[in-house]
């Protein structure tokens, strides 16, 4: 069981629930989204959407739903995924609904991620990887504290062709120095 995790501004992350498995079923078949759910090739169901959280556990993917507090509606999810435990190293992926795009959701929720992984479970290094033809998220991420790492040579498999993806991380002690006062600095705002 996951104990709560902090809350931000606008949004909060709670672990996946059966309820949310509706949202899955609908951004699983939506274009848009294909580019997250690149890893799957079989259609899913609905009833399968509502497990969702078990076909991920099976490779080790833990996974939370973005909520926007104002409205409690679900508009995004993110992943983590513990590649190297001993070295501390955690993989994270995110999707956020289209119509909650280019605001400040995504990056709050990366702040209270970054709060779960490195302060709750310890880890020292949280890692994303996309497409390196994304090149508006790869200025989020280095505007946002993230470091380039390597290209990595078509490792996506989308539509038949295979396309590079980058690597970005960032180590607790960066996100400390940039997000590390953020729910302090929230509380008083609020208090």
């Amino acid at each position: 069981m996951i104990l709560p995790l902090k809350e931000g501004h606008v949004v909060k992350l709670v672990p996946f629930a059966p309820e949310h498995g509706e949202k899955i079923f609908e951004w699983y078949y939506d274009v848009a989204y294909k580019i997250f759910f690149r890893e799957f090739d079989a259609p899913l169901s609905l009833e399968e959407c509502r497990q969702f959280n078990l076909i991920m556990a099976r490779s080790g993917v833990t996974i939370f739903m973005i909520i926007e507090k104002k409205s409690s509606q679900v508009i995004g999810m993110m992943t983590h995924c513990p590649l190297k435990r001993k070295s501390g190293v955690t993989r994270f992926g995110i999707l956020l609904d289209k119509n909650f795009q280019h605001k400040t959701y995504a990056i709050e929720a990366l702040i209270i991620l970054g709060d779960f992984v490195y302060n709750r479970l310890g880890f020292r290094k949280l890692v994303i990887e996309y497409l390196a033809s994304d090149t508006h998220i790869r200025r989020i991420s280095e505007k946002g504290g993230w470091v380039f790492e390597t290209i990595l040579k078509e490792e996506a498999l989308i539509d038949g062709e295979y396309l590079d993806e980058v690597r970005y991380s960032m180590f607790k002690r960066t996100y400390d120095e940039l997000y590390g006062n953020y729910f302090s600095v929230l509380s008083k705002d609020f208090s």
